[in-house]
């Protein structure tokens, strides 16, 4: 997915066009930001094996009995993945730090600070609804109300980018 580098007049552009070309809604388009730390998160988990994998491997003591059988150990190729999954993983990052500074230019632009909050806990700082409720000091189903009011609105915001 390729995106321009931000700036203070592409970055609605750069949001429009996504939502025109994936046809997302606001609310697809909040929860693919929320996902991608998820995501991303996971894939710092397979580094971190990937070189904790690579720190593990021994040399080959070739005056003991040879074993046939099975496939040699490649360390360069370990090496390569590894180093291939870093970059992606650190393109990823980039994707999700500018479509967060996305979605909180938009986010912004809700007349109540109510409904930002809730937006902004919810999907750019991924609470979960009772953490949200606690911290907004409302009821859980006042939570709900407002975030589906504030995902309406928010919704008119993200349509009518241009």
């Amino acid at each position: 997915m390729q995106l321009m580098q931000p700036s203070e007049t592409s970055t609605e552009h750069i949001v429009i066009s996504k939502n025109r070309k994936y046809g997302m809604t606001a609310k697809e388009y909040l929860e693919y930001v929320r996902s991608l730390e998820v995501r991303l998160r996971m894939k710092e988990e397979r580094i971190a094996q990937l070189q904790h994998d690579i720190c593990s491997l021994q040399a080959l003591d070739y005056a003991k009995d040879k074993i046939t059988g099975g496939s040699p150990i490649d360390v360069s190729d370990k090496i390569a993945r590894l180093d291939e999954l870093i970059r992606d993983t650190n393109r990823e990052w980039d994707e999700l730090i500018e479509m967060r500074e996305q979605a909180k230019t938009l986010i912004a632009k809700l007349e109540s600070a109510k409904q930002q909050e809730v937006l902004t806990r919810r999907f750019l700082q991924n609470e979960k609804w009772e953490v949200i409720a606690v911290k907004m000091e409302i009821t859980w189903q006042g939570t709900w109300q407002l975030f589906y009011r504030a995902l309406k609105n928010f919704q008119k915001i993200f349509e009518g980018v241009d």
